[in-house]
């Protein structure tokens, strides 16, 4: 097992595994329950170190555009790092992959939480009183209630199950794009989005393909690995200046 974790190989194998996902997307995977959870775990371990070389990689062409002045990368403040390890990537499961195994509960919370954390960022209401910035949320979230409750009839999973390749595909860009708010919102950070939030839109395809194949809980627990792994250097270089 510990091979696995070493070994190129092993790293290759997982990398074409999620290339023809990609390419191919698909709703319903029956892998998920045909592993052990000591497989899934060093699978976990492969596709964060896999993720992290990506982000690196990308990472550095953002800022060699930042260098040349054709975006403005804002980077990741010390909050961001910190939060990032502890309960944004639970947060940012629940909204952007928790649906993906379509029905309607799953849906309903994703949308729920969605309006709860990024409400105030789009409507831009945050600086009002707190207790407004409450209201306005609890408001949105029983209007999102009603109108999820008006359409209870329609198919869900028969929709989620056909047009999944472009749901799929949706929310890793979403996820992706979400991320602008780390970021300057000026023109040149706009036109060139895709560039600027790159790392996170492969990120939300490789959580995603690992959403559907392991599992909620095993998408999680590779978000926090990249995550953790990504930022542990800097938090340590945080800590002792």
């Amino acid at each position: 097992m510990f091979s696995q974790i070493i070994r190129p190989k092993y790293y290759i194998v997982r990398i074409k595994e999620l290339i023809r996902y990609i390419v191919n997307p698909i709703c319903i995977s029956e892998e998920k329950h045909e592993k052990s959870i000591s497989v899934k775990l060093v699978h976990t371990f492969q596709f964060a170190i896999i993720n992290i070389i990506l982000s690196l990689a990308m990472f550095k062409i953002i800022l060699l555009a930042d260098q040349n002045g054709i975006i403005k990368y804002g980077g990741i403040g010390n909050n961001a790092l910190a939060l990032s390890t502890l309960y944004l990537p639970l947060i940012e499961e629940i909204i952007f992959r928790l649906y993906l195994k379509l029905n309607r509960l799953h849906l309903f919370i994703s949308i729920e939480f969605f309006v709860f954390f990024f409400s105030s960022k789009i409507l831009n209401f945050d600086t009002l009183p707190i207790d407004n910035v409450l209201l306005i949320k609890l408001s949105l979230m029983i209007a999102v209630f009603l109108i999820l409750y008006l359409f209870r009839n329609i198919k869900i999973k028969k929709i989620s199950i056909k047009y999944f390749r472009y749901i799929y595909y949706t929310s890793a860009i979403i996820f992706g794009f979400a991320h602008l708010v780390n970021h300057d919102l000026i023109l040149k950070n706009i036109l060139f989005l895709p560039l600027l939030t790159l790392p996170q839109i492969v990120g939300g395809l490789i959580t995603g393909y690992f959403r559907i194949t392991y599992g909620f809980f095993w998408s999680t627990l590779l978000h926090y690995f990249h995550n953790f792994i990504l930022m542990l250097p800097v938090l340590l270089l945080e800590g002792l200046k």
